[in-house]
């Protein structure tokens, strides 16, 4: 059968064309690669960019402390913030104790009924509508400063908003 001159012909021509084939094939993947290359190349130099970009960032963020106009005001805010988390902590402890809690209340009623003489003899001679000013006066004074909190942590955010 090898024999066969067809047979022989039509084995030249498949080999033939298989060699063409495979030029064809290698020479297409070869520019695959090669464009496959060159965007990889553009990519590493955005990624490059990027990433430098990224240091100059952090490199801002770190000296931004150091450098920030706002800076006294900040840590004003941070100090009544401060001031305000331990009054929190306070609320807090009396919302875990309330039987201290309660204590303390009845004790400071208690004293605050002496000093004001409603208990002694000369509980006559006392202004009870000064002493409903001066309760109204602070309950005003109060809510004053529960107004300036909520503003105070509200430009502490926004603040912490634009740093980051």
């Amino acid at each position: 059968m090898t024999e066969n001159n067809d047979y022989r012909q039509l084995l030249d021509e498949k080999f033939n064309n298989i060699d063409k084939i495979l030029e064809l094939h290698h020479n297409e993947t070869h520019q695959q690669l090669k464009t496959i290359l060159i965007q990889t190349t553009k990519t590493n130099g955005r990624c490059s960019k990027l990433e430098d970009d990224v240091v100059v960032l952090k490199l801002k963020y770190a000296s931004h402390g150091v450098d920030c106009p706002q800076k006294d005001r900040i840590k004003d805010i941070e100090k009544g913030l401060d001031k305000y988390k331990e009054a929190q902590n306070d609320i807090n402890f009396m919302a875990k104790h309330p039987k201290f809690a309660l204590f303390i209340i009845v004790c400071a009623v208690i004293g605050t009924l002496f000093s004001w003489g409603l208990i002694t003899e000369n509980k006559d001679t006392k202004d009870y509508k000064a002493i409903e000013l001066q309760l109204d006066e602070q309950a005003e004074t109060n809510t004053k400063l529960k107004k300036q909190l909520k503003s105070i942590e509200e430009i502490l955010s926004e603040m912490q908003n634009k740093t980051i």
